[in-house]
């Protein structure tokens, strides 16, 4: 092999390191708004029923999931992240006692693979809810008028994540909780997103040792 195959090879080794450490992985987004039934993916008591009073509140439109109890998430094949983003309307139906009330406490809950990312403590009945910053835009709508008004708000959240499957448990749960159509939830278009893997930045060498070798490349060309 000569000198100008070996630079050759050389430049060629260099730009393929190059290329790896400019490698990012591209973010994900699923989206959820369950107006055709329940999504692949969801498992347990969850079920989609017409938003019906709740319609144009904080983004309910078409089909809701509703359980009284749990519905579960199931992604796979995740590409390479650091950060999942989740959002969704949120609805507590009927009589909620928040807290503290007469058949409390009433928690509504999202763990992702088995970790508490959320929990609020909705009230229909008069009481102080318990909310985080986490739930915005409270506003109340009344789903098929059973004489309570329900509380919707609006969840955005985020935490750190990095495995190739999520697994996202909503449920409700609480020492008052009744269950049943006495008190249920409700979740409309969910999005599930995780950040883009940035690229690995370059060694700072790397660029002045490609351009040079390219320059060497170029005084030493062989005749022909």
């Amino acid at each position: 092999m000569n000198t100008f195959d070996i630079r050759q090879n050389v430049g060629a080794s260099v730009l393929a390191i190059a290329a790896v450490f400019a490698t990012s992985a591209a973010a994900e987004t699923f989206s959820f708004d369950f107006d055709s039934g329940l999504p692949a993916g969801f498992s347990g008591a969850g079920s989609t029923t017409a938003v019906l009073g709740l319609s144009g509140i904080n983004g309910f439109d078409g089909d809701m999931l509703v359980s009284s109890t749990d519905a579960i998430l199931s992604l796979s094949g995740l590409a390479a992240h650091g950060t999942v983003s989740v959002s969704f309307g949120f609805a507590a139906i009927n009589s909620w006692d928040g807290p503290d009330g007469g058949y409390s406490p009433d928690y509504f809950n999202m763990e992702a693979d088995g970790v508490e990312q959320f929990q609020i403590s909705a009230d229909n009945t008069g009481g102080l809810p318990d909310v985080p910053s986490t739930a915005t835009d409270e506003s109340l709508g009344e789903y098929y008028g059973g004489g309570y008004r329900e509380s919707v708000y609006t969840v955005s959240l985020s935490f750190a994540h990095s495995g190739s499957s999520l697994t996202l448990d909503f449920f409700a749960d609480g020492a008052g909780w009744q269950g049943g159509a006495d008190e249920f939830w409700a979740i409309d278009n969910l999005v599930v997103t995780t950040d883009a893997t940035p690229a690995v930045p370059l060694p700072a060498g790397l660029p002045l040792l490609a351009g040079g070798i390219a320059a060497f490349g170029l005084l030493r060309r062989p005749r022909t």
